[in-house]
């Protein structure tokens, strides 16, 4: 896939037998996966099972090439398409940053509220937490709450926690 990512010509494919640049990419491919079959075989030593797992293995060089090669363009044609959508958001992304952080900081603000009503009313509070739960527990809660996913694991039972869910985003 690195192959056809960077492949200049867009036209290295399968799609289009005619080109005279599959011929490279045919011819390279082979002499690549000729040269690693070449190097099993005298490494494992001339046998029936290395000369099978060196044509198996250029075999798989050879395809594992192509299919790269048509992934890799097809990658590319969908990057190109998509320049429009990657330039705007490079124009907007300090908004995005900004309300990235805005938004992990109203989680963890009411993450702080929610480890405050669970100290000060005890664990009937909430139902579903743990005798002991630490920190991430109420962070894991607040983004539930924030993102109006609601899994309903964890319940506020007490009516100060009740209160402070719903001033939660």
């Amino acid at each position: 896939m690195l192959v056809g990512l960077l492949t200049a010509a867009p036209y290295a494919n399968l799609d289009r037998p005619n080109v005279s640049d599959t011929l490279y990419w045919k011819t390279a491919g082979t002499l690549f996966a000729i040269v690693i079959g070449s190097g099993i075989f005298a490494v494992r030593g001339p046998s029936r099972a290395s000369l099978i797992e060196a044509v198996n293995t250029s075999l798989l060089c050879a395809g594992g090439l192509w299919l790269g090669l048509i992934v890799g363009n097809h990658v590319n044609q969908w990057i190109s398409a998509l320049r429009p959508t990657f330039r705007l958001l490079n124009r907007m992304s300090k908004i995005i940053s900004a309300f990235a952080v805005g938004y992990f900081t109203i989680v963890v603000l009411f993450s702080t509220f929610f480890a405050a009503v669970w100290r000060l009313n005890g664990p009937e509070s909430f139902m579903g937490l743990p005798k002991d739960p630490g920190f991430p527990m109420f962070v894991y809660f607040s983004l539930v709450t924030a993102t109006t996913v609601g899994y309903g694991d964890i319940v506020p039972r007490s009516v100060l926690a009740r209160r402070s869910q719903v001033l939660s985003p």
